[in-house]
């Protein structure tokens, strides 16, 4: 937008107040290639659909947790998306939403509600309670509330993810007074100097389930009372969750049954970016039936509900006939079986890793060239 969220005029594309509002009960959704004609057609998964705060896109991450680095983003919106009076009637759906930085003091009024411009670098919902579902909330820096800041407000959030966001209090979601109801959701790798690297509460009752919470930082530490959820004058209800210890508030009253604590919910490659599940994955299978039959990606939730905004999906045997050249060091894994009649040609390391067999047919071989190097390993039901 290029109006200033109160209706008056910005000073221009790039003024920091811009954000995008939702101004009555809509729904939104991502996913597109501009081809469709149904929504069922969409592949949010491979048409990554971004709402960014960086207006000229020069933002600089590196690292990860307490190294974590995010710079360049001084000129970035304070709040990505804001929103005012919706009910569970407005959808946000199939979006990554990035790049806010509330750093600053004063606020803006929308709807007649103010909006501070330190709360809320993701998004800022003022007595709102939008449904969101399938969204990433990423990379997002505030003062308070990197992620999403809840005012009075209990928005539905399921198959959502919320990482590598940062602030000085409420890394990943900050709620006050508010009630949201939380479903398969992934808080992860997100750091707060003080409270709540994953969570922070107050006067709120936030219900969460089926979720994980792992790696999530207040000073630096990722066992540290309070760095995954913080309660102040607060009643979360937590069941069926993965949880670390040491980082998590304590209570009979507010933890419920199904907890799996301190056990690596071992996600595919974290580092890249990739929080899928390995295939012995402690978050499989541990989850409670819910309402939605897919997970963020789309894929059905098969049998019991894994924990996590991704379901695992058991990929397709392989079935290797072909030489594997030089050069291409192979890596199979996540997969149920392997079946392999094609040499490896001096490769300088291949992989074959599968849940059930490897069965090495006639014709298999590795590094038929005389005095060339190539490493080969097989392992069967490997978790790094």
């Amino acid at each position: 937008p290029t109006d200033a969220p109160d209706g008056t005029t910005s000073t221009g594309a790039t003024d920091r107040n811009n954000a995008f509002h939702l101004h009555t009960d809509m729904k939104i959704y991502g996913g597109f290639d501009g081809t469709e004609t149904l929504l069922s057609q969409r592949d949010a998964a491979t048409n990554i659909t971004i709402l960014s705060g960086d207006f000229i896109s020069d933002d600089i991450v590196t690292g990860s947790g307490s190294t974590l680095s995010i710079t360049d983003n001084t000129e970035n919106a304070y709040h990505v998306m804001i929103t005012a009076n919706l009910t569970v009637a407005s959808v946000i759906d199939g979006f990554t939403i990035k790049g806010g930085n509330a750093n600053e003091s004063g606020s803006i009024t929308y709807q007649s509600k103010n909006y501070f411009a330190f709360t809320g670098g993701g998004m800022f919902n003022e007595s709102s309670s939008p449904t969101i579902t399938n969204t990433t909330f990423l990379y997002n820096t505030a003062d308070d509330a990197g992620g999403m800041y809840n005012s009075s407000s209990s928005p539905i959030i399921t198959n959502t993810t919320f990482l590598h966001n940062a602030a000085d209090n409420g890394g990943g979601m900050y709620n006050s007074s508010s009630s949201p109801i939380i479903t398969n959701t992934t808080l992860s790798y997100n750091t707060a100097v003080d409270d709540g690297g994953g969570m922070y509460n107050i006067r709120s009752s936030p219900t969460i389930t089926n979720s994980i919470f792992w790696e999530n930082l207040k000073n630096n530490s990722n066992i540290t009372f309070g760095a995954g959820i913080t309660i102040h004058f607060s009643s979360p209800t937590v069941s069926y969750c993965l949880t670390q210890a040491g980082s998590f508030y304590d209570g009979v009253n507010n933890i419920g049954t199904g907890i799996i604590n301190n056990q690596d919910p071992l996600f595919v490659d974290a580092a890249n970016g990739d929080f899928s599940l390995q295939n012995c994955s402690p978050a499989i299978n541990a989850g409670t039936t819910v309402s939605h039959i897919t997970d963020i990606l789309g894929n059905p939730h098969i049998g019991i509900v894994d924990m996590g905004a991704y379901e695992f999906k058991e990929l397709d045997p392989i079935t290797i006939t072909a030489n594997i050249t030089h050069g291409t060091n192979p890596n199979y894994s996540g997969v149920p079986s392997i079946t392999s009649e094609g040499a490896i040609l001096n490769t300088n390391n291949a992989v074959f890793k599968a849940q059930n067999y490897i069965e090495l047919l006639p014709g298999f071989s590795v590094a038929p060239a005389p005095e060339q190097a190539t490493v080969f390993r097989a392992e069967i039901e490997g978790c790094e």
